[in-house]
């Protein structure tokens, strides 16, 4: 697929490219890591990178974290193109392959830090998206935390947003639990967002509730009667929206304080 036979016609070859570009970019991390047993020449790759295609060019950072013993090149590499690029789906295929290189993302400076957390309040729901997944893989940082706090924020006022609340959400329930002062923000979160009896509001906000959710249901060993009782009377509630429910019970178990 990297060569693209050269008995291909131009047409073909880009044709065949973005249907490997649509597989690749529906995997998830495991499957990105399983694939990654093929070993893949680092002059292969800049000779894509430098091509005038942008199909093989995206191919080319995505197959980039298959590159065996040179962490430096991937993450030399990957970073470069997320500064430079002015394309959007360059930016976002350089930040997927990041989180399916550990290796790379261990050598990650306080500069790329600054750069990939800029991305995450970008214009561009794609690149928003992208640098929200990376964070949830990168390590714990002061920086990380209230970057990824803020994409709940700004995620949580505007209609069609919600993968993007749903990403945040799962990428800060990866971070919260060695993180007290997270988990306490969380907590308030759902506060702020627990549903009056009767009234669950419009779907946005039942979603980003839902999302909250899922974040505490992540949480062990911290206890919340007050929020615990409030969950305990949406969950048993048959007015209440089925997903609302289900979340409420699940989190319900998770606050209360264990008797006995």
């Amino acid at each position: 697929v990297l060569c693209c036979d050269n008995e291909l016609t131009k047409a073909g070859r880009e044709s065949l490219q973005e249907r490997v570009l649509m597989k690749l970019n529906v995997a998830d991390r495991d499957e990105i890591e399983e694939a990654a047993e093929i070993t893949i020449d680092t002059k292969q790759i800049e000779r894509m990178l430098s091509s005038g295609s942008l199909i093989e060019k995206e191919l080319a950072l995505r197959y980039t974290p298959m590159i065996k013993g040179n962490s430096e090149f991937v993450h030399r590499t990957l970073i470069a193109n997320l500064r430079s690029s002015p394309h959007s789906r360059h930016q976002s295929a350089a930040m997927d392959a990041l989180r399916a290189a550990p290796r790379a993302l261990a050598l990650l400076t306080i500069a790329d830090t600054d750069v990939i957390c800029a991305k995450a309040s970008g214009s561009e729901r794609n690149i928003r998206i992208a640098a929200i997944k990376l964070l949830g893989e990168m390590p714990d940082d002061e920086q990380v935390h209230l970057t990824l706090l803020q994409a709940i924020q700004d995620a949580r006022k505007t209609q069609g947003r919600e993968a993007e609340m749903f990403e945040a959400a799962k990428a800060i329930s990866k971070h919260s639990k060695g993180t007290p002062r997270l988990r306490s923000t969380v907590l308030e979160l759902v506060k702020q967002e627990m549903p009056v009896p009767g009234s669950f509001g419009s779907n946005l906000e039942q979603s980003n509730f839902t999302s909250l959710l899922h974040v505490v249901e992540s949480f062990s060993g911290i206890y919340d009667a007050n929020i615990a009782s409030s969950l305990l009377r949406l969950g048993e509630d048959y007015r209440t929206p089925e997903a609302i429910r289900r979340h409420s019970l699940r989190v319900f178990g998770r606050l209360s304080e264990p008797t006995g």
